[in-house]
């Protein structure tokens, strides 16, 4: 596997909290740990933590797609002000409001990993 650089990153699996300095580690990490947590539903053997990570990863998802929605429908508003109604000043105070908000990088898509505060909280039965 191949090394990677994360110098301020530790593990995200409970009790671990070891730097990760390489893949194999978290791929270690997180076969120990599933096999510690596994449930069984159905014919299926699930971990509980890998199916609650899925669960944060989609609503983040859902989230960042409201989040280019709402500000792609603000800076549409903003230009139809501007050009159609000749609403100088708000037009262009809302257009570049949707604008700022975008670059400043509000509406990049989230991290996949939880964060640790929200693993620490998960119980398992």
């Amino acid at each position: 596997m191949q090394e990677i650089n994360m110098v301020d990153y530790e593990c995200t699996y409970p009790g671990c909290g070891l730097p990760l300095t390489d893949i194999t580690q978290c791929a270690k990490c997180h076969h120990s740990y599933c096999n510690q947590h596994i449930k069984r539903r159905g014919w299926k053997n699930i971990c509980e933590f890998c199916l609650l990570r899925q669960a944060a990863l989609k609503d983040s998802e859902r989230a960042a797609r409201h989040l280019v929605m709402y500000l792609g429908t603000l800076i549409v508003a903003g230009g139809i002000l501007l050009l159609l109604l000749h609403q100088l000043v708000i037009g262009v105070a809302i257009l570049f409001t949707g604008l700022f908000i975008i670059a400043s990088g509000a509406a990049r898509r989230p991290d996949s990993v939880p964060r640790r505060d929200t693993i620490d909280r998960i119980r398992f039965d």
